[in-house]
């Protein structure tokens, strides 16, 4: 296995269709939860693209990271898409990030990438 990449088309498959036990099952297999596909977006963009709140909750829980960049955060893109419902999924995950509104994932190194 070569650090759960295989799993990338699944685990986009599983957070569209919003299918959690799958979802579950890949992440239980080793699937990597920061993955990113053609246009850059890794699962738990997906997940909060499709509004789905229980597919954030197991990515974050799996270790994914909410930082995209040094001023752009899962939180900040749930914002702008006028979700709030997913703040309180989200902003618990989160400390300070400089140059954003909003937190990055406790005990994650801020200068390391996403």
């Amino acid at each position: 296995m070569n650090g759960g990449f295989e799993f990338a088309p699944y685990i986009y498959s599983a957070v569209s269709h919003r299918d959690c036990a799958v979802l579950r099952e890949l992440l239980h297999a080793g699937a990597d939860i920061q993955c990113k596909i053609a246009d850059e977006s890794t699962p738990i963009g997906s997940a909060i693209n499709d509004h789905n709140p229980e597919a954030v909750r197991l990515l974050l829980a799996a270790g994914a990271s909410p930082r995209y960049s040094s001023s752009w955060t899962a939180a900040d893109q749930a914002q702008q898409l006028g979700y709030g419902d997913l703040l309180p999924i989200i902003e618990p995950c989160l400390t300070s990030i400089p140059g954003s509104k909003l937190k990055l994932a406790a005990g994650v190194d801020g200068d390391s990438p996403g």
